[in-house]
């Protein structure tokens, strides 16, 4: 009895790892954008320890939403994947359309999660604590390292926060 349970429940941790990808919330005009701009591009599927963490702290490991620009607008970071590389593609929302930003080589991309305004990061690069004035993109690689990244002035700024 207790191995069948455990099947079970193995079971279903081996079917949320397979659905978290496909179960992603990215918004139509997002991924139009994402369309548009990057060629054969997909959702990458994560590893099972990413996915267990990931249903456990109740987040979506592959899309993150927040106002990464401060305009009051729902955004999204979306953790894509294309024929030779793994990107951070974010869709800035406006009144009247979505502006994408990609963050070409992620410090980590086992996840990426929204970091809340005015929460604090220490940064192992400039070994000194900051505030972030909006929403940050964090990413992470699980358990080892991670970056948070900032959008001012039109770009995205890194903080090395997890080392």
């Amino acid at each position: 009895m207790r191995v069948s349970i455990g099947l079970f429940l193995f079971a279903l941790l081996l079917a949320s790892v397979s659905t978290v990808s496909a179960a992603t919330t990215i918004k139509a005009p997002c991924r139009s954008a994402i369309d548009s701009e990057l060629k054969s591009w997909h959702v990458p599927a994560v590893s099972k320890d990413v996915a267990a963490w990931a249903l456990q702290e109740h987040f979506n490991p592959v899309v993150a939403a927040g106002d990464f620009d401060g305009n009051g607008e729902s955004d999204q970071a979306v953790l894509v994947e294309t024929r030779d590389s793994l990107k951070i593609a974010v869709c800035l929302s406006k009144q009247h359309g979505v502006t994408l930003r990609l963050i070409e080589q992620p410090y980590c991309s086992d996840y990426v999660a929204v970091s809340p305004a005015r929460s604090e990061h220490y940064n192992y690069e400039t070994d000194a604590t900051e505030r972030i004035e909006r929403d940050g993109i964090s990413v992470g690689c699980l358990e080892k390292a991670g970056a948070t990244y900032v959008y001012e002035r039109g770009t995205f700024r890194r903080i090395v926060d997890s080392d």
